[in-house]
C-alpha cells in the first residue's frame, strides 16, 4: 500500500520572516597600558622632570606645568594606543536572573559529577 499524499517528493513552501542584519557600529578609542609600566624608571622621569626642579610660582601655571610633565612622562612609559572597537547591542536573553540560573544549575552539575556512586565505590574497593 503506497500513499501519494506522504512523500519526501514534494515542495515544501514557506515565507520566514528575518530582521534585517544590522551592521554594528565602530568606535575609536585611546587606551594606555598602564599596568606595563616600569615604574622605578617612571618615577626617576617624574622626579626629574620640571615640576620638581622648576616649579611655578602660581597656581594656574604650576596645574599646566603639572599637566604638561605628567603627560610627557605617560607618553614617554605609556603610549597613547589607538583601538577600533565594535560596540554591540545589548542581549536581552542575557540578563542578571539568567545568569544566576546559569551558575546554580553549573554548581549542582558540579556536585553531580563530584559524587560517588555506590556501584563506582565496589568497582574501586575490589582487589
Amino acid at each position: 500500500m503506497h500513499s501519494d499524499l506522504i512523500s519526501d517528493h514534494f515542495a515544501v513552501h514557506t515565507l520566514v520572516k528575518v530582521h534585517k542584519l544590522v551592521r554594528l557600529q565602530k568606535k575609536v578609542t585611546e587606551i594606555r597600558r598602564l599596568k606595563s609600566i616600569d615604574r622605578e624608571a617612571f618615577v626617576s622621569d617624574l622626579l626629574a622632570s620640571s615640576i620638581f626642579t622648576d616649579p611655578e610660582n602660581d597656581i594656574a601655571s604650576l596645574l599646566a606645568q603639572y599637566n604638561t610633565d605628567v603627560r610627557a612622562v605617560l607618553d614617554k612609559h605609556a603610549p597613547l594606543i589607538t583601538k577600533r572597537l565594535t560596540v554591540r547591542p545589548d542581549n536581552p536573553c542575557d540578563c542578571e536572573e539568567i545568569r544566576t540560573c546559569r551558575r546554580s544549575l553549573r554548581r549542582w552539575e558540579r556536585k553531580y559529577c563530584a559524587r560517588v556512586l555506590p556501584s563506582t565505590e565496589n568497582a574501586l574497593l575490589r582487589p
